[in-house]
Protein backbone atom coordinates (compact mmCIF):
# COMPACT_ATOMS: atom_id res chain seq x y z
CA UNK A 1 0.00 0.00 0.00
CA UNK A 2 2.79 2.41 0.85
CA UNK A 3 4.49 1.79 -2.47
CA UNK A 4 1.27 2.55 -4.34
CA UNK A 5 0.78 5.71 -2.29
CA UNK A 6 4.38 6.81 -2.83
CA UNK A 7 4.48 6.03 -6.55
CA UNK A 8 1.15 7.82 -7.09
CA UNK A 9 2.36 11.02 -5.39
CA UNK A 10 4.07 13.80 -7.35
CA UNK A 11 7.63 13.75 -5.97
CA UNK A 12 10.44 15.82 -7.39
CA UNK A 13 13.29 13.30 -7.27
CA UNK A 14 15.84 16.05 -7.93
CA UNK A 15 15.16 17.33 -4.39
CA UNK A 16 15.09 13.95 -2.67
CA UNK A 17 17.16 14.16 0.57
CA UNK A 18 18.52 10.65 0.07
CA UNK A 19 20.09 11.71 -3.21
CA UNK A 20 22.93 13.60 -1.50
CA UNK A 21 23.81 10.64 0.70
CA UNK A 22 23.86 8.28 -2.26
CA UNK A 23 25.95 10.71 -4.29
CA UNK A 24 28.51 10.91 -1.48
CA UNK A 25 28.63 7.17 -0.70
CA UNK A 26 28.47 6.15 -4.34
CA UNK A 27 31.87 7.67 -5.02
CA UNK A 28 34.61 5.06 -5.53
CA UNK A 29 37.12 6.57 -3.12
CA UNK A 30 34.58 7.44 -0.45
CA UNK A 31 33.36 3.86 -0.27
CA UNK A 32 36.89 2.47 0.04
CA UNK A 33 37.89 5.04 2.68
CA UNK A 34 34.76 4.41 4.76
CA UNK A 35 35.44 0.66 4.63
CA UNK A 36 39.01 1.21 5.86
CA UNK A 37 37.95 3.63 8.61
CA UNK A 38 35.09 1.41 9.78
CA UNK A 39 37.62 -1.00 11.29
CA UNK A 40 39.41 1.55 13.50
CA UNK A 41 40.88 5.08 13.34
CA UNK A 42 43.70 5.42 10.78
CA UNK A 43 46.37 7.98 10.10
CA UNK A 44 46.67 9.44 6.60
CA UNK A 45 49.60 7.24 5.65
CA UNK A 46 47.78 4.11 6.87
CA UNK A 47 44.81 4.91 4.64
CA UNK A 48 47.18 5.53 1.75
CA UNK A 49 48.81 2.11 2.26
CA UNK A 50 45.41 0.43 2.53
CA UNK A 51 44.31 2.03 -0.77
CA UNK A 52 47.55 2.17 -2.78
CA UNK A 53 46.03 3.41 -6.06
CA UNK A 54 44.60 6.63 -4.58
CA UNK A 55 46.66 9.79 -5.05
CA UNK A 56 47.59 11.99 -2.09
CA UNK A 57 45.53 14.82 -3.54
CA UNK A 58 42.41 12.67 -4.00
CA UNK A 59 42.75 11.16 -0.53
CA UNK A 60 43.13 14.60 1.02
CA UNK A 61 40.14 16.00 -0.86
CA UNK A 62 37.92 13.01 -0.09
CA UNK A 63 38.83 13.10 3.62
CA UNK A 64 38.06 16.84 3.74
CA UNK A 65 34.70 16.28 2.03
CA UNK A 66 33.79 13.44 4.39
CA UNK A 67 34.75 15.55 7.41
CA UNK A 68 32.76 18.53 6.08
CA UNK A 69 29.73 16.27 5.59
CA UNK A 70 30.06 14.92 9.14
CA UNK A 71 30.77 11.35 8.08
CA UNK A 72 34.23 11.16 9.65
CA UNK A 73 36.10 13.06 12.32
CA UNK A 74 39.72 14.12 12.41
CA UNK A 75 41.75 14.20 15.60
CA UNK A 76 44.96 16.25 15.67
CA UNK A 77 47.67 15.32 18.18
CA UNK A 78 49.92 18.02 19.68
CA UNK A 79 53.20 16.47 18.55
CA UNK A 80 56.12 17.83 16.57
CA UNK A 81 55.54 17.52 13.70
CA UNK A 82 51.75 17.54 14.14
CA UNK A 83 50.01 14.24 13.46
CA UNK A 84 46.36 13.33 13.06
CA UNK A 85 44.07 10.36 12.60
CA UNK A 86 40.69 9.97 10.95
CA UNK A 87 37.80 7.89 12.16
CA UNK A 88 34.38 6.95 10.88
CA UNK A 89 31.36 8.10 12.86
CA UNK A 90 29.21 5.34 14.30
CA UNK A 91 26.45 5.21 16.88
CA UNK A 92 29.01 4.55 19.63
CA UNK A 93 31.12 7.64 18.77
CA UNK A 94 28.35 10.23 18.63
Amino acid sequence: QRLKLWSGAQFNLAHCPVRGVLDRLGDKWTTLIVIVLSQRPHRFSEIRRAIPDISKRMLTQTLRDLERDGMISRRVFPTKPPSSENRCWSRSTR
